[in-house]
């Protein structure tokens, strides 16, 4: 079974998409802070990673988490300013912008990159 990483700080996100990737047959884990994901990463083999913008120092996180550990990770933001765009370009496999987030939109782009 497929393991998906979900790094989210808000509780309502996060068992969101647990219980819709999980009712489509992922298995899933949620992290709270960087120390739970590396935590996560040694203990766990993890095929993907969804996180959001909402996170403290995301950029500085999602760079630190793509240096450690070889995973396709889809990023959900907020705008898609240039210079948020820019600050990820190389990072992420997949953005979702929350304008037209949809749990669809989210196992599809799950599907396609694992």
């Amino acid at each position: 079974m497929k393991r998906i990483l979900i790094f989210e700080t808000e509780d309502l996100t996060a068992n969101f998409l647990k219980e819709k990737l999980e009712q489509v047959g992922y298995e899933t884990l949620i992290a709270k802070t960087s120390e739970q994901v590396i935590d996560i990463f040694k203990k766990d083999k993890v095929n993907l990673m969804i996180l959001s913008d909402s996170l403290e120092n995301v950029f500085l996180k999602l760079r630190d988490i793509k240096q450690k550990f070889n995973v396709p990770i889809i990023m959900i933001l907020n705008s898609n300013q240039p210079e948020q765009l820019k600050k990820i370009d190389g990072l992420v496999k997949d953005v979702i912008f929350k304008t037209d987030f949809s749990i669809k939109a989210i196992i599809l782009k799950v599907r396609k990159l694992i």
